[in-house]
């Protein structure tokens, strides 16, 4: 059995609230159960409504009817299929969290996007022409909804690209080796996506590395090869072409890559030869014009 408590503290509209939440997964059954801090309201429940969205209410005398103490998840965006196929909701946009595009996808209706209206998602813009295409990476996301578990929680991560590059059909896959399962310990899982990606999101959080399948043709698929071209292209002295145009207008080159530049330095071959973490955010807050060229990566194969 495996028990995992939280404390999840009040809603914008109640403070001084805490709830406990212990969620119980064994073999013969999964709940969740929950308890409120003294002098929380007497009269409480949890559900989860139509769209999506778990709820804690109150039920208030006064008006006759149930209040919302606290809702989960906080941003709009974060609600089941939201941002439509291949969109995804990007926690980590500031001032507030919106729904963007996969990399190589637009909107597929741009009047209804740009008003709000995200239900239609986003399509490609160009078509995928050949079975073995490779695959982008997609760090940091949480994965896509309705996929498919291959491999019996054996495959390794090359067993498990192979299998989506050869299914002309999956439109990407997560290798993760590190799930917990029901019995206990963690176990490896491939997952792979046949159709189109819906409820994708990008959080503070940490979250897994979504692989999916691109256009270019210059690299090999899987993401040991997208970090190998990461290396490539620094080392050949193409680094204009590394940044995304999509991140262009936010921010300029000189920072992107500075950042790179500090990227390398931290995943050296010899630990002697990366950085220790206060001059990395001094650099990174500060800049710096003297860094060192960074050698060839510890992942490069």
């Amino acid at each position: 059995m495996s028990i995992h408590q939280q404390q999840l503290r009040g809603a914008t509209n109640v403070s001084g609230i805490i709830m406990y939440l212990a969620f119980v997964d064994n073999d013969a059954e999964i709940y969740a159960s929950y308890s409120l801090s003294d002098g929380s309201p007497l009269h409480t429940r949890f559900m989860l409504d139509y769209y999506g969205e778990y709820q804690l209410q109150s039920w208030s005398s006064k008006t006759s009817s149930w209040a919302i103490l606290w809702k989960w998840p906080s941003a709009e965006c974060n609600l089941y299929g939201y941002c439509g196929p291949y969109g995804y909701c990007d926690e980590t946009s500031m001032p507030v969290p919106t729904c963007k595009c996969l990399d190589g996808f637009e909107p597929a209706n741009l009047e209804e996007w740009s008003s709000g209206r995200f239900f239609r998602g986003c399509r490609r813009k160009e078509e995928v022409h050949e079975c073995r295409e490779n695959f982008l990476a997609l760090p940091g996301m949480k994965p896509p909804d309705k996929f498919v578990v291959v491999g019996g929680g054996k495959s390794t991560f090359e067993e498990c690209a192979e299998e989506c590059s050869l299914n002309c059909s999956c439109v990407g896959y997560v290798y993760a080796n590190k799930i917990s399962g029901s019995s206990g310990g963690d176990i490896t899982a491939c997952l792979v996506w046949t159709g189109e990606l819906v409820d994708i999101g990008k959080g503070i959080l940490a979250g897994q590395e979504v692989a999916v399948k691109r256009l270019s043709r210059d690299s090999q698929q899987g993401t040991q090869e997208f970090r190998n071209e990461a290396w490539n292209m620094w080392n050949e002295n193409k680094t204009e072409e590394l940044p995304d145009s999509c991140i262009m207008d936010t921010c300029s080159l000189g920072e992107v890559l500075l950042c790179v530049n500090v990227a390398l330095l931290c995943v050296q071959e010899n630990p002697d030869d990366r950085p220790l973490m206060s001059p990395v955010v001094f650099v990174l807050e500060n800049g710096s014009t003297t860094l060192p060229a960074p050698k060839r990566p510890a992942y490069f194969a």
